[in-house]
């Protein structure tokens, strides 16, 4: 969020202007108005003095932040405000940032180099908080400094930001601790998936938030992680149970996913990415099976007159491709073999029946529709679903 600058540093040397009513105007007495110019710029900008005098406040000022030793009086926040504020508006903020990034680097390699001190610890749960509390002091450091430096009112990104780059490259520098990271977060996301209620939420979410803007070291590794999981679970799922519920488990999987987004931000960088592998894994891949099920499966269904899972199978084919082409088939075909059956005498309250069904559980798919119309012509029943 962007300060508004006080005007008081930068006020314009010119005179305050006074200006009068006369008492033409109506007013018994002269009334004044005080106008105090105001210029954005400070008068005849001295870059190099400015930057020098923001930096001799600054440079303290991140030592005493990083090294913990702030206590009240030791520096004054206006002060180092101002000296910094005035150098940025000069046009010195690039050369001001430059100089605080390299102040800040020794320190951050020091809060990764005390998080490779545990690369041995072997428990997560040990492990993990140590990394979230060494995160979250840095940014709390960070954003004390982002504060103080005021880049974002100079036209460039909240230091925070470069701040968390600056990290990211450090942390990847240390690959058995970030490698030991991955797998942690990784642990944590297949539990959460499992639906174990142990599962840390703040952690996870803090945790991820590390790589979040960062390189794609992370994506890679989420990302099969994710297919790897749902592979196993979808053969689990198959093994176990029948077609309803692993339609059930399809559509479940897929919204949990997209809701998860919200709770760990990293996986919005590549939310896209995530959806589609939790789709071919549960869909794609398993579609010559689900193809060879799913007739019988409609059959049953449609018999029993099981609308949900009628509408469930519609959804989650659609989302397969599956629905042009290969439903409007299933779906001829059990008009064809119902129809064949009842006779010409019992046509009239089939279709009363396929059209109470695409109503309630295909209505908008109009391919379905025709697919309908058709198959009862074929039948000698030249009326149409209405729609």
């Amino acid at each position: 969020m962007k300060r508004s600058i006080s005007p008081e540093p930068f006020s314009s040397a010119k005179t305050a202007k006074h200006v009068h009513h006369s008492g033409d105007d109506g007013a018994e007495d002269p009334v004044t108005f005080l106008f105090r110019p105001f210029s954005s710029r400070p008068p005849d900008p001295n870059r190099e003095l400015y930057l020098s005098d923001a930096w001799k406040q600054l440079k303290p000022a991140i030592n005493i932040i990083f090294q913990d030793a702030y206590t009240s009086g030791v520096f004054y926040y206006n002060i180092v405000y101002r000296a910094v504020t005035r150098a940025c508006l000069a046009g010195s903020g690039k050369q001001l940032i430059d100089l605080i990034k390299k102040e800040c680097e020794p320190h951050i390699s020091a809060a990764i180099q005390s998080l490779e001190r545990h690369n041995d610890e072997d428990d997560p749960s040990v492990f993990l908080p140590l990394v979230e509390k060494c995160w979250l002091d840095f940014k709390k450091k960070m954003m004390l400094v982002s504060d103080l430096s005021m880049y974002d009112t100079c036209g460039g990104p909240q230091f925070l930001e470069i701040g968390k780059r600056i990290f990211q490259a450090k942390l990847s520098l240390a690959t058995q601790t970030q490698d030991k990271l991955i797998a942690g977060i990784l642990g944590l996301v297949t539990d959460q998936r499992l639906g174990k209620t142990s599962t840390n939420v703040s952690l996870l979410k803090n945790l991820m938030e590390m790589f979040q803007g960062g390189s794609d070291v992370f994506v890679k590794p989420f990302l099969d992680s994710t297919s790897e999981f749902y592979a196993a679970k979808a053969e689990q799922v198959l093994q176990q149970s029948d077609i309803s519920h692993y339609l059930e488990f399809v559509e479940t999987s897929l919204r949990e996913e997209e809701e998860r987004k919200y709770c760990y931000c990293f996986s919005l960088i590549c939310w896209r990415e995530l959806i589609g592998v939790v789709a071919r894994e549960l869909l794609e891949v398993k579609r010559p099976l689900l193809e060879k099920v799913a007739p019988l499966a409609f059959t049953v269904f449609m018999d029993e007159g099981r609308m949900d899972d009628l509408k469930k199978m519609h959804r989650v084919l659609s989302k397969a491709g599956l629905v042009g082409g290969f439903m409007d088939r299933i779906l001829s075909s059990y008009i064809r073999e119902k129809g064949a059956k009842e006779g010409s005498s019992l046509l009239k309250e089939l279709h009363t029946s396929i059209d109470k069904i695409w109503h309630k559980c295909f209505h908008g798919d109009y391919g379905l529709l025709k697919s309908i119309r058709d198959s009862f012509k074929d039948l000698g029943l030249g009326l149409h679903v209405p729609v």
